[in-house]
């Protein structure tokens, strides 16, 4: 409110001069509306200020003090528990006097703003003012056939670079023909283990071969690869095997341990 005001700031500052910080969190309080309601009764000498307070937890104050109005304020008091002392409940209720009551207003009382009546009635909500609209962008319903041809023709042509994470993931039938390196590090007996499942016949070959034709263009290569003791990894092997060390990153690799999310080349 602009113009005279019955209670002047000044009156306020000199009253919480050595408690800023109570003074700066009633201000808080006072914009952020807990201010519920005020009475002011100016025929009282000195002035009467009381209000209904509510807290961030929910819980009702009430504040009062004494202001003589050219003198300032005198005496306040608060139903919380600093209320005996200094509380920013009573900085937030001189605020809100400052802002609403002037030099020539009477006894009165301030309360919350109430809507009328037929204002919820007539309210709308989003559903009725904006009601949802039946819209598909196909003319027709698409048949599953024709959406697993249109999706291998973008995969083939290559004009959607992530048409690729759209493709069904690969099986990995290889996973029951070869054994993964983590059952050849952890056999009782590695040798005989390890020679028993590299004996494979001519027809099982051939069935491993037609899985991960393709190499990189197959995504059921680069699953069979994974995990397993493939002839990248032989060198590393022999290498510990002739210098007898056997070193645990040699295993980490084995198993695929490292992370390679910060390598550039894997971005």
């Amino acid at each position: 409110m602009q113009g005279n005001h019955a209670i002047k700031f000044h009156f306020i500052a000199k009253y919480f001069k050595n408690d800023e910080k109570q003074l700066s969190c009633g201000e808080n309080a006072y914009t952020s509306g807990h201010i519920k309601s005020m009475q002011f009764n100016v025929d009282i000498q000195p002035a009467y200020l009381k209000d209904v307070k509510a807290s961030m937890k929910k819980r009702i104050y009430k504040v009062e003090a004494y202001i003589h109005l050219t003198e300032g304020i005198i005496s306040t008091s608060c139903t919380c528990p600093r209320g005996q002392a200094i509380c920013h409940h009573m900085a937030a209720l001189l605020y809100y006097a400052h802002d609403n009551i002037s030099s020539t207003d009477k006894a009165r009382e301030w309360g919350p703003t109430q809507s009328k009546k037929g204002d919820a009635e007539n309210t709308l909500s989003i559903d009725q003012l904006y009601p949802r609209v039946e819209f598909t962008a196909m003319v027709e319903e698409m048949e599953n056939s024709k959406i697993e041809t249109f999706r291998r023709r973008l995969g083939n042509t290559n004009v959607v670079g992530f048409s690729w994470y759209l493709k069904p993931e690969a099986e990995n039938i290889v996973y029951v023909l070869v054994p993964p390196i983590d059952e050849i590090l952890f056999s009782e007996d590695k040798d005989t283990y390890l020679i028993q499942k590299c004996s494979l016949d001519a027809d099982t070959i051939k069935q491993i071969a037609a899985v991960t034709v393709g190499q990189h263009k197959n995504e059921g290569w680069l699953v069979s690869r994974k995990m397993r003791l493939t002839a990248s990894k032989f060198g590393a092997i022999l290498g510990a095997c002739r210098r007898n060390k056997y070193p645990k990153s040699l295993f980490k690799g084995l198993l695929e341990g490292y992370n390679l999310n910060r390598s550039m080349g894997q971005r």
